[in-house]
Parts: structure tokens; C-alpha cells; sequence
């Protein structure tokens, strides 16, 4: 927004770093950054960065970021997030607890995102409202303030409240289940996740899992948690623990799917799966993700990729999804199902 060309933000950033001004080229950093298309320049932000976070609690906790996330190649370094994570919220509190405006709105922003801390929206509104009371007025804090009051207005329907709710996450379909049992637990909902994996070794995000659900651990091999599949570990759930649950979420490998879907029908439990692992393109152009769900046809990258596990042919889609290893293959699925073969978005031109 300010016009910098991308070789003058770097030549800035040097004359700050070379004037040793680490308050001035610590606020470029912190707003430019991002606006550096060149990727190389942007790596050249972490030297920098680093310099400023000697004595800039507001550089502490990017630092913090950097490390926790591996921003511009830097490898992911838990105890250095953790050190700079820690070090950079004592000095904005001290400051904070000082009265100066400038760090309540820092501990704001790093507690609307939980930076090195547990989300706590409550109290990073409250250093929101402390500074806004000081007099102050920067834009970028205000955004962080109106994302806060945005995640408060949440409204959490009875239903949702009432349900019972139990995950099956199976492999890399592990992934996107967490941050549907954290969303959960963050407006007071607990629910139940079992995790399948072939072996201990493969077992991902438990610590993360255990944190914000109830969870259980299933390997196929034993070698860790409940041996055997993830449909015995809720058939037993709820046929020897007396579990009750009113809806389920399953993601994962197709098979595993599919007969979590044939054992959920006989408790009468709806289902809901997520058809992605049957995607390629994502825009309805290349009529791999075709399925059948119920009577109709339907494609999972754009009608999807969640549907209704007791309605979703699984054979069919499993089959599909072998013959398009071969050209052969998909030729006589072009043939067979005709016009219906592509589909989705209308306009791609898939269908021609």
C-alpha cells in the first residue's frame, strides 16, 4: 500500500539494520514481509528479524511464529518458539502492567491467536479495550480486535450443543478431523475421536487430539493404543462401554469408510464422510470425483466433499477410482457414463 518497490524494502530494511534503529526496521518487517512477492527477499527478513527480536518483545513473539511454523525455510524449532514465545509476552506484560498502550495491544494480538499461550478471546479483549482507552490507534491492532469480537459472536445452536459426537480418522484423514474436535472444544463442546492407524509409528497429532477431545487409539497390528480396526474399537465403545452417540464423522481411506458407514447403519447413527481421496483437480473438469449418492449423480469437489455416508455407492466409487490408473480404463468410463462422465462447475468446459 505505501508503493515500496521490492528492491527498496530490502535496502530499507538494511539501512535500518545498518543504523541499528531496531524499533523502526522492526515495524517494516513486521508489515512488508508479507507484501515481498520475491520469495528470496522475504527469506532475508529472518536476519533481520532476528536482530530486532534482541530487544523487541513485539519481534519475540513473529520469532516465536517463525520457528513454530518454519516460515521462509527455517526449520521448525519448538524450544526456540517456545523460548522467544515466552520471553517476548513476560516483557509486553511487564510493559503492559506499565501502562504502555503499544504492548496491551501486542498481548492482544497474541492472545486472539494463541501464540505461544492458549486462545483466551476474553482476556485479549480486555488489553484491546486497555489500549484503546491509552489513545491507541493503529489500524492493524484494530483488526485483530474486530477478528476477536467476531470469534465472541459465534452463536452456538441448542442442537449442536446436544449432540454427541464421534470422529473416526483414519490416516492422513486424521488432519482435517482435528481442528473440527478443537472448534468444538473452543465453544465448550467435548466430543469423541478414535484415531486408526496400521502401527504405532504412523499414529499422528495425538498430543494435540488429547488436548481438546476424548480420544482413542486403534492400530491394526497392535503395537499401540486398542488393537485391531477402527469400527471394533466404536463397536465396542458402544456394545461394552455404553457409549451413545447421535452423530458421526468419518474421514479417511475409502474402505475404512465405507464399512465404518455399514456398521454405523445398524445403530441407526447418521454419517457423515468426506469423499475427497476420490479429488484430483478440484474444479469439476476432470469427472474423477463422480459419484453416486443415493439416486443421483454428484461430484465431490463441487457438490462435496462431504455427503451422507449411508447414501454414498462406495463400491462404485472404488471401482472408479482403480480404472482410472489406465488409460484404458478411462476411456470406457467416458463411454459409459456419457454426459454424466464430467460435470460440476458448468463452465470449465469439462464436459465438451
Amino acid at each position: 500500500t505505501n508503493g515500496l518497490l521490492h528492491d527498496e524494502v530490502v535496502d530499507r530494511l538494511a539501512e535500518f539494520r545498518d543504523k541499528g534503529n531496531h524499533e523502526a526496521f522492526n515495524a517494516t518487517v513486521l508489515r512488508l514481509e508479507l507484501e515481498i512477492e520475491d520469495y528470496e527477499n522475504q527469506k532475508k527478513c529472518v536476519p533481520y528479524l532476528t536482530q530486532a527480536a534482541m530487544v523487541n518483545p513485539e519481534a519475540m513473539i513473529r520469532m516465536g511464529e517463525v520457528y513454530e511454523q518454519g516460515f521462509y525455510d527455517v526449520k521448525p524449532n519448538p524450544k526456540r518458539a517456545d523460548f522467544y514465545y515466552k520471553e517476548g509476552i513476560r516483557i509486553l506484560s511487564l510493559l503492559a502492567s506499565q501502562g504502555l498502550p503499544s504492548a496491551a495491544a501486542a498481548l492482544g494480538h497474541v492472545y486472539i491467536e494463541g501464540l505461544g499461550t492458549k486462545q483466551d478471546i476474553p482476556r485479549a479483549e480486555r488489553y484491546f479495550q486497555f489500549a484503546e482507552k491509552a489513545g491507541y490507534d493503529d489500524p492493524e491492532y484494530w483488526v485483530w480486535k474486530h477478528y476477536g469480537v467476531t470469534l465472541r459472536q459465534v452463536t452456538i445452536p441448542e442442537e449442536l450443543k446436544q449432540k454427541k459426537i464421534i470422529f473416526i480418522a483414519g490416516g492422513v484423514g486424521t488432519a482435517p478431523v482435528y481442528p473440527q474436535v478443537k472448534w468444538l472444544h473452543e465453544h465448550g463442546i467435548t466430543a469423541d475421536a478414535i484415531i486408526g492407524a496400521k502401527n504405532k509409528d504412523l499414529v499422528i497429532l495425538e498430543d494435540e487430539f488429547r488436548s481438546v477431545c476424548n480420544l482413542y487409539i486403534t492400530t491394526d497390528d497392535g503395537s499401540y493404543g486398542r488393537e485391531g480396526m477402527v469400527t471394533k474399537c466404536l463397536e465396542d465403545l458402544i456394545e461394552k462401554e455404553g457409549k451413545e452417540y447421535n452423530h458421526c464423522v468419518a474421514i479417511g481411506p475409502m474402505i475404512m469408510m465405507k464399512f465404518v458407514c455399514k456398521l454405523t447403519e445398524k445403530y441407526n447413527l447418521p454419517t457423515i464422510v468426506s469423499m475427497n481421496p476420490v479429488m484430483v483437480d478440484g474444479t469439476g473438469m476432470c469427472g474423477a470425483c463422480r459419484l453416486t449418492v443415493g439416486d443421483e449423480v454428484k461430484f465431490a469437489c463441487v457438490d462435496g466433499p462431504e455427503f451422507d455416508g449411508h447414501k454414498v455407492d462406495f463400491d462404485q466409487a472404488m471401482k472408479r477410482m482403480t480404472m482410472y490408473k489406465t488409460e484404458e480404463g478411462r476411456a470406457l468410463l467416458k463411454e459409459q457414463e456419457g454426459d454424466t462422465h464430467h460435470g460440476g462447475c458448468g463452465h470449465c468446459g469439462g464436459d465438451k
